[in-house]
């Protein structure tokens, strides 16, 4: 049985290279040229027709999505990191669910000029970081009360929070004002799988 995950080991494809690192599954990663549009080639369009990145192709089972990768790749390989009981998978999904619908999609917003070349208006700019800091006080909170945020251990909320929360360093976003967040970013990239990831 042979994995190939297309997209490189950055922005949403990262959560499944780190998913696969902690789960010890051995994988072919195909990397595609963004700046050249490789991913809007008829070649990769023909095996995902969204024309983005991350898919996954298991011996021809073909699925597209981070979340939905991770998820599959968790129960093939039969872990308890999308959650050992009933309750702790539920509070995976509500913490990555929550990242992808709120703090990500500001993040992304800031992080935008640096591949468009296209700044955001000063009022723009305001909003978004304004959007930015209500959500990330809900992290810090969260990250304040638990170590982790499904609960007292590391799980795949965690990879799918904080691969989004990576594009705040990417952006120029400064955290610090986030105690309890940069704690938790740096000591969960600070994981071997995580390091294997990224190398």
């Amino acid at each position: 049985m042979s994995f190939k995950l297309y997209g490189r080991n950055s922005g949403s494809p990262l959560r499944c290279h780190w998913t696969m690192h902690e789960l010890g599954l051995p994988y072919e990663m195909i990397a595609l040229d963004m700046q050249a549009k490789e991913h809007k080639g008829p070649a990769y369009l023909a095996i995902n027709p969204t024309g983005q990145v991350p898919t996954l192709d298991h011996d021809g089972f073909i699925l597209a999505e981070s979340l939905a990768i991770d998820n599959y790749l968790i129960e093939y390989a039969n872990s308890d990191l999308a959650g050992a009981n009933v309750q702790e998978r539920a509070k995976v999904w509500q913490w990555s669910l929550w990242t992808i619908l709120n703090a990500q999609p500001e993040l992304l917003s800031l992080a935008m000029p640096k591949w468009t070349g296209v700044p955001l208006t000063p009022e723009n700019d305001a909003a978004v970081r304004a959007k930015l800091d209500k959500h990330l006080q809900i992290l810090e909170a969260r990250l304040g009360a638990s170590a982790y945020l499904a609960g007292d251990r590391f799980t795949v909320a965690d990879i799918n929070a904080a691969t989004a929360i990576g594009y705040a360093s990417y952006s120029g976003f400064d955290l610090t004002p986030y105690p309890a967040v940069t704690k938790w970013l740096e000591t969960i990239t600070s994981r071997p799988a995580y390091l294997a990831a990224k190398a």
